[in-house]
């Protein structure tokens, strides 16, 4: 994630995220309030696109020592830094922005992490 004050205007700060295989982020901006239950609901705005080479075969960024390197086959090739998404966002306050690992989508729905999203930011809210 890359922000900076340079990069701010009146619709919000621009933020730039790089993101490689299948861990990703989810940017999440406060619903219009249509009562008091919602005040607080947030939406998916953004995710980002998994990387897979094939299925369940994800980009991934390694170091190999060079006696392991060595045993790959001829002209296989890593995957790099060079290989991710790169993604310019145009961030409000009050927008999360949720960085994962693929153990959080492997395990649970979108609409079950906004819902305990959801109930994080109400039990905030009631606290102040």
């Amino acid at each position: 994630l890359d922000a900076s004050d340079e990069d701010q205007d009146d619709d919000g700060v621009n933020a730039g995220v790089a993101n490689i295989g299948d861990s990703g982020f989810l940017m999440l901006r406060q619903a219009p309030a249509s009562g008091e239950l919602t005040e607080a609901a947030m939406q998916m705005v953004l995710r980002s696109r998994e990387q897979q080479h094939g299925w369940n075969y994800p980009y991934q960024l390694v170091n190999l020592p060079e006696s392991l390197s060595a045993k790959l086959p001829q002209g296989h090739r890593l995957d790099s830094a060079a290989d991710c998404e790169k993604y310019s966002l145009k961030v409000q306050p009050g927008d999360l922005l949720l960085l994962y690992s693929d153990g959080l989508i492997d395990n649970l729905h979108e609409e079950e992490i906004l819902s305990i999203v959801n109930d994080a930011v109400r039990a905030d809210l009631v606290k102040s």
